[in-house]
């Protein structure tokens, strides 16, 4: 059963206890929403083939398999500020119920579904009825305090990371289960008839197990205790201090360059988690690695468990010395250094003719160390938006940052992977134009940074405003 122990502070003997059992509720809610997210990616190209809408051309799997994540960020996108705001209204819990549900009947349907537009309704419907991942950070932030919600908040990307790990190994394992598990499915025609249920079954069940958690060990904070108020003065706009603050008064200039740092960072994500597994497949003449799937999935899975490690045991340390301002800075000097070292990568590989030699390998080594760096402003952003949020509306002002990402997580792959085809097959820049292109905005990102003034000049003190 969980309990209410309190975890040990990381590295100030001051800091606040954590309550474990809120903590842990929490992030088992990110864990099934990454899980349901994830868990059709390895058999989505043959649940297409067997819909027989390519007309056996396999060249269009992937446009049609393409829109089954595309479907559910469009429906997330238009909702996330409506369930934002009304977790404000009605408390952060029945929404956090109902999406969690919500995704459950997602899962239901999909396994059920036998045309493509039933599969694109039944994706599409998760992002009408949930948008947990959103309203999570608002909910932490309720729960803790400054140093502590510090501490915690990389761990909502850990557990999506995990999710998305289970996942998938979820949806590749139990898969047509009436012909790869004769033994146990193969008396019972169901499950040839609908070959893809069980392991939609199997996340249904996960998030109605997570439902039935948060239902009996969850319980809120109060909206007056969030994680800002022991850092930031109180709010002093009228506006702002309503119970319901309007849209308009919430976008204020702080929370506009926050925004804009958001939508910049989306679309840096989006670029370097796109081109990444490009550049590691590409043969050499291309200016990639040449790797198999294989090791691109070592390679993928070492900088995952790196970049967890690393925001587990650093953020928390580097935040409390350096800041929101400063990491997040720093955070776009490393994705400027990262696109920087593809360029530089091209060139060693055509040195050693077209191999992979000792100085690539030294520049993959470096893109791995740097990667967590630029990670590290999901967490600071998070940390911002909470710091400028009233009490009233940190629903609302969170699902505010979402939507400034959600263009470019929606229309960022595809512009990423053809800006990159483009740049290879006209030699623009010398086949590196995608990465001068990312370059250009990450500076951009860093200058806007800039704006926010620091929030922790030193260890002992804090400033008493935000922004200059």
């Amino acid at each position: 059963m969980l309990s209410e122990t309190s975890l040990p502070p990381i590295n100030d003997k001051s800091a606040t206890p954590l309550p474990l059992r809120q903590i842990l509720c929490l992030l088992l809610l990110a864990v099934a929403e990454a899980i349901y997210a994830m868990q059709p990616s390895p058999y989505i190209p043959k649940l297409v083939e067997e819909l027989d809408i390519i007309d056996g051309d396999k060249s269009k799997v992937g446009y049609y398999a393409g829109l089954f994540d595309t479907a559910y960020s469009i429906t997330e996108a238009m909702f996330v500020l409506q369930w934002s705001c009304l977790s404000d209204r009605i408390g952060r819990k029945p929404v956090l119920l109902f999406g969690i549900m919500g995704q459950a009947l997602s899962a239901t349907l999909f396994g059920m579904s036998k045309t493509y537009a039933t599969l694109i309704f039944s994706r599409a419907l998760a992002g009408v009825l949930s948008a947990n991942f959103t309203i999570l950070r608002g909910t932490m932030a309720e729960l803790l305090d400054t140093d502590s919600f510090a501490r915690v908040i990389p761990w909502l990307a850990i557990m999506w990371s995990a999710g998305a790990t289970i996942g998938p190994l979820i949806g590749g394992t139990f898969y047509h289960p009436f012909e790869r598990m004769p033994g146990t499915f193969g008396s019972n025609p169901f499950w040839q008839h609908y070959p893809y249920f069980l392991p939609c079954l199997i996340v249904a069940a996960i998030c109605i197990a997570t439902f039935l958690v948060a239902l009996c060990f969850f319980r809120e904070a109060s909206k007056s205790r969030t994680a800002a108020s022991s850092l930031y003065p109180p709010v002093s706009i009228p506006s702002l201090q309503a119970h319901n603050p309007s849209l308009r008064s919430l976008l204020t200039r702080p929370l506009v360059i926050i925004l804009a740092n958001c939508a910049l960072y989306a679309c840096l994500d989006v670029a370097v988690n796109s081109i990444l597994p490009i550049y590691l497949s590409s043969p050499g003449e291309l200016g990639g690695l040449g790797f198999n799937p294989s090791q691109i999935g070592i390679v993928m899975a070492i900088i995952s468990v790196y970049n967890s490690l690393f925001q587990i045991f650093f953020f928390a340390r580097i935040h409390a010395r350096w800041g929101s301002r400063r990491m997040l800075q720093t955070g776009m000097l490393a994705f400027v250094a990262l696109f920087l070292s593809f360029p530089l990568s091209v060139w060693t590989i055509g040195g050693d003719g077209g191999g992979i030699g000792a100085g690539t390998w030294v520049i993959m080594v470096l893109q791995i160390g740097i990667y967590p760096f630029g990670m590290m402003i999901a967490s600071c952003l998070t940390i911002l938006i909470t710091a400028v949020a009233p009490p009233a509306a940190l629903g609302t002002t969170n699902g505010l940052g979402h939507n400034a990402a959600s263009v470019f997580r929606i229309l960022g792959p595809a512009a990423t992977t053809s800006l990159f085809a483009l740049s290879v097959q006209k030699k623009l820049a010398g086949g590196c134009l995608v990465y001068y292109v990312a370059c250009v905005i990450a500076i951009i990102g860093y200058k806007i940074g800039g704006l926010v003034a620091s929030d922790r000049p030193t260890l002992q003190e804090q400033d008493a405003r935000l922004f200059d």
